[in-house]
């Protein structure tokens, strides 16, 4: 092909900023690629991936055009696009037609920067887009070719995600559809779709398409979680459960949200996943409820129900919720360096100090930012309780913590005179406080925008925890209401409010603790009740305060099945977990352990029918007989000798006498893991039932921590039942980690079996290139061979064991050693890069 020079070519003043974003290199628009280290040169990369070059190389044997030599020789491929369009009209043409004609493999790659900028909320523009590494199949045969000298390619991390294929393309739109960043009736847009078919081979998919998508990542989560289960239900291990009972809300339907806690092998920690979200029966009394959860349960396999001996607990969580939770009138917006906003965070406290004008406060549309003037007692009442607790079956069900500590603190303040009153009077304050931006604002500033809370209705965690924010801004909030003319709180309410707030915050702090998820938590309710009335009974005596009193009068009542072991409804489960907890263990072992480790082995063969034999009482008793000191008769003692080979005496004994004394802060799950070989039933046993929550996974505020997207359509609600994509929304949130898990194993599987980039040319392509340049690409090719194999048999013991590679020429030791250092120091930073 005869490429003439133009007679007018002097592309040193062209610029191509008016052609096709595909074909843009280094216009004054043209996006760098990070690994360009400045704007004057063109790295190989840069190069090889450029359609013209990859065009010309593919079609031509050598050039004749002074312009092209120079451009694809020299260090630069500057407006080599425009140049060809001018000179060479027929080469530009027919690249043009291989662009479009581009493997649709690569189409992902530019969906991705489309999608991000639609769910952003900005516009799209084709000059901003990411260049793709490839346009072609036969891309990687070009790169290895010697016209120019390879520079070596950096390396990407591996945080980043490469988007390969059109199924990671519409995996990308489910996903988002799934989070609820964008709708699925979106894809119905024809602005939108127009949007999606600026990406070349791309067909967007409809409405219809991606809800299919989405409702098969659910039927997989679901296989995942039923794989899960049966797990969880092997040797020695068990499920517990949890169930949320949201009653309906206003216009927020109600639901129950089965969810399973269990101790992961595999990530060491522990997991969580929601089972199902069942609606709510019309009438839920208790035998309602247990067979809701049981057809939960019957749907992942017919033998699983709540009279299964492996699934060791219940825990109910009745409402009203027990998190504290606050209405938030105003959303404080910061602005960072950049000049992106965010909502601010404890961290940009100091940089608000120093610079007020970085704050902004927003009206929050998702809240009614009317605050009552007071909450009335009807607010405050905690609403019936349903039988819904087995109380019969103690080793079945376990009451929420949250919710019987939410019921003593309601009895005990509930019919308060001054509790009602000091109530009242913060509410003044906060409803004036509350009644503009601009004095949101002044208040930001001066706190460094620490915020008010505002308590919801019927919480009366979110009430003490309101008290407590109140009186850490009190000297702002002062300011404010003498700058405003506003009374404030007198000395004696002030005085009153706290000592309120000494003898309440201790049980918020509590509850909260109570609700983690990240370690145990069953085995901190008996030691922490234990603690928490010593503070009150201490706190009662300096503050001359009769609420320390009744709260431990309260939870003596409420917590009789932890605290009292003579009581009909007492659960051995709270003494077994807090004694395999070697965080609090020492705080209730007693000085004769032989009841508690008799309590232990009864749990144990209850919960664990596979261990019952070795739990069986076999042991000695030896009596000492010794004469009297007292002149007359004999003095006799006994000894209980447990059998060497039950588990009392192989494990449990040791146990108690090595390391249920010994204080210490660490993880008790990271102990019974470095003692498994010791204690192998023991550990496993440990293991199942500090997986037990004390208290329940808070549904509607786990979402909004997870999705703000969801959480605001849940809110949006104008429904009895909920509908199908919200509780497809719900189940994909709690169990993304399950989905993710997946998704990483199928891309490993598939770049193991993808065989797309071997660099080995094939007969047709080798003709296309020149003499010379075909010799330099197959002893190039032929090299990378030999050295893989030589490196296998060498590295990798079990290959040269089972395969016999055939033998290499001998090369001389000095050149051996060069190569040797090479590979290793490849594999080195391969391996580095990828933790």
């Amino acid at each position: 092909m005869d490429y003439a020079e133009g007679a007018s070519d002097d592309h040193s003043n062209i610029d191509d900023r008016d052609l096709p974003f595909e074909f843009a290199t280094n216009g004054d628009d043209a996006e760098q690629s990070p690994d360009c280290i400045s704007s004057t040169a063109t790295s190989s990369c840069q190069r090889s991936s450029h359609p013209i070059y990859q065009y010309v190389t593919r079609t031509a044997t050598e050039w004749n055009c002074k312009t092209c030599e120079r451009c694809f020789k020299g260090p630069r491929l500057f407006n080599i696009t425009r140049h060809f369009k001018r000179s060479h009209p027929e080469v530009f043409a027919e690249a043009e037609t291989m662009r479009l004609q581009m493997n649709p493999d690569e189409v992902a790659s530019y969906l991705a920067p489309l999608i991000s900028a639609a769910s952003n909320g900005r516009a799209s523009s084709p000059s901003t887009s990411a260049t793709p590494l490839s346009f072609l199949k036969n891309a990687e045969f070009e790169v290895p070719q010697l016209t120019v000298k390879q520079a070596p390619v950096p390396k990407k991390p591996c945080q980043e995600k490469s988007f390969g294929s059109e199924k990671t393309a519409r995996r990308l739109l489910t996903s988002l559809v799934s989070s609820g960043v964008l709708s699925s009736s979106l894809l119905d847009n024809l602005e939108f779709r127009k949007l999606l078919s600026l990406v070349p081979g791309f067909a967007p998919p409809s409405a219809k398409d991606v809800e299919q998508l989405v409702e098969n990542d659910t039927r997989s989560t679901f296989a995942r979680v039923s794989q899960i289960l049966n797990f969880s239900l092997s040797y020695l291990s068990s499920l517990a459960l949890s169930v949320d009972v949201h009653m309906q809300d206003g216009t927020l339907p109600g639901f129950i949200a089965v969810f399973g806690h269990y101790y992961s092998v595999q990530t060491k920690s522990f997991e969580m996943l929601l089972l199902n979200i069942a609606d709510l029966p019309d009438n839920s009394p208790k035998h309602l409820v247990d067979s809701t959860v049981t057809n939960v349960l019957c749907k992942f396999s017919s033998q699983l129900s709540l009279n299964h001996p492996k699934i060791s607990r219940v825990t109910t969580l009745e409402v009203p919720r027990l998190e504290p939770q606050y209405k938030r009138p105003y959303i404080n917006l910061f602005t960072d360096q950049f000049g992106n906003q965010r909502e601010l965070d404890e961290s940009d406290y100091c940089a608000v100090s120093c610079c007020p004008e970085r704050l902004t406060v927003v009206a929050n549309r998702f809240e009614d930012s009317n605050v009552p003037d007071q909450l009335t007692k009807e607010d405050l009442l905690n609403k019936k309780s349903y039988g819904w607790i087995g109380r019969t079956d103690s080793s079945k069900h376990v009451v929420c913590a949250a919710t019987i500590m939410q019921q003593v603190m309601a009895k005990v303040f509930q019919n308060d005179s001054e509790v009602s009153a000091i109530m009242g009077r913060i509410m003044e304050i906060l409803r004036k406080l509350n009644s503009s931006i601009e004095i949101i604002r002044s208040l930001m500033e001066r706190t460094n925008g620490n915020e008010l809370r505002i308590p919801r209705n019927s919480r009366w965690c979110s009430v003490l925890g309101a008290f407590d924010r109140f009186l850490t801004l009190a000297p702002q909030i002062e300011g404010m209401c003498k700058e405003n003319g506003w009374q404030f709180l007198s000395e004696k309410e002030l005085e009153f409010l706290t000592k309120l707030n000494t003898v309440t915050n201790p049980i918020l702090r509590f509850t909260e603790r109570l609700q983690a998820t990240d370690s145990p938590t069953i085995s901190l309710l008996l030691p922490g009740l234990i603690k928490l009335m010593e503070h009150l009974k201490k706190h009662n005596a300096e503050l001359s305060s009769d609420h320390a009193l009744k709260l431990v009068s309260e939870i003596e009542k409420c917590f009789a099945h932890v605290l009292k072991s003579g009581e009909p409804g007492y659960d051995p489960i709270y003494i077994v977990s807090t004694l395999l907890d070697r965080r609090v263990a020492h705080m209730v072992v007693d000085h004769d352990t032989r009841k508690q480790r008799k309590v232990i082995m009864a749990t144990i063969s209850k919960m664990f029918p596979e261990v019952r034999d070795q739990c069986e009482a076999n042991g000695n008793e030896i009596v000492l007989e010794d004469s009297s000191p007292f002149g007359f008769g004999t003095v006799s003692s006994s000894i209980s000798v447990p059998s060497a080979s039950s588990l009392e005496g192989s494990e449990i004994v040791p146990y108690f006498h090595r390391f249920i004394r010994l204080p210490t802060s660490s993880s008790s799950i990271e102990f019974w893991i470095e003692h498994d070989q010791e204690f192998p039933v023991l550990s496993k046993v440990a293991t199942a039932i500090l997986s037990i929550p004390a208290s329940t996974v808070q549904t509607i505020s786990s979402i909004a921590t997870a999705n703000a997207q969801i959480a605001n359509q849940l809110k949006n609600l104008q429904c009895t039942k909920l509908p199908k994509h919200i509780r497809s929304s719900v189940y994909l949130t709690f169990n993304k980690h399950l989905l993710k898990s997946e998704e990483d194993a199928r891309s490993l599987s598939e770049a193991r079996s993808d065989t797309s980039c071997s660099p080995t040319p094939n007969r047709e392509q080798v003709q296309k290139v020149s003499k010379k340049h075909a010799k330099s690409v197959l002893k190039h090719d032929i090299e990378i061979k030999e050295e893989q194999e030589d490196y296998i048999s060498r590295k990798s013991p079990r290959l040269e064991m089972g395969l016999n590679p055939p033998k290499l020429k001998a090369k001389k030791p000095h050149s051996e050693e060069r190569r040797l250092s090479s590979a290793s120091s490849s594999s080195k930073s391969s391996a580095s890069g990828c933790r």
